[in-house]
């Protein structure tokens, strides 16, 4: 379920009028598993460095709808530490979201970049290798699929599937 806005129309777009999120958490063995997706509208993403020469995402105010993806993997034990793991990824589109496929070196096209951040392991890597597909699937209801080329696969080790779908 999303929390926010759409407005569908009727050429296979949508354009989303405020900030939308859908969340689940499950359990997966010893691990508990959070997903969340947030659909920011009147974004754009940027990728700066700080004092240390990291790398990270900055949102700025833009002509643009920026997604955010983040999965998160803990302990359900609250006794081990430092097994926490979190990942997210950025893509952006325009304000009126449209089907597209993308692949290869046309996956910057939308800035598809994903940040790990983990015990002694945190990375931003653009992505250029793999599959997009975003489909408008109904008047309120978008769908989108990432599947990354097996070099990544250290990096994300799961397709990304997100069924988004408003109650209204």
């Amino acid at each position: 379920m999303i929390f926010g806005s759409l407005i569908a129309c009727q050429s296979h777009q949508i354009t989303l009028t405020q900030t939308a999120s859908v969340e689940k958490n499950m359990q997966s063995g010893q691990m508990k598993i959070s997903e969340k997706t947030e659909i920011i509208p009147g974004q754009t993403l940027k990728i700066e460095k700080d004092e240390a020469g990291m790398k990270y995402v900055k949102l700025l105010n833009g002509d643009k709808t920026v997604f955010k993806y983040i999965y998160k993997s803990k302990p359900a034990n609250p006794n081990i530490m430092d097994a926490f793991y979190t990942q997210y990824v950025y893509f952006e589109t325009g304000n009126e979201i449209k089907n597209m496929n993308l692949s290869g070196k046309d996956l910057q096209k939308i800035k598809l970049t994903v940040m790990i951040n983990g015990f002694r392991n945190s990375s931003l890597i653009p992505v250029d290798k793999g599959n997009f597909d975003l489909k408008i699937t109904g008047k309120n209801t978008l769908q989108f699929h990432i599947r990354l080329d097996k070099s990544y696969k250290k990096i994300l080790q799961k397709d990304i599937i997100q069924i988004i779908k408003t109650d209204k």
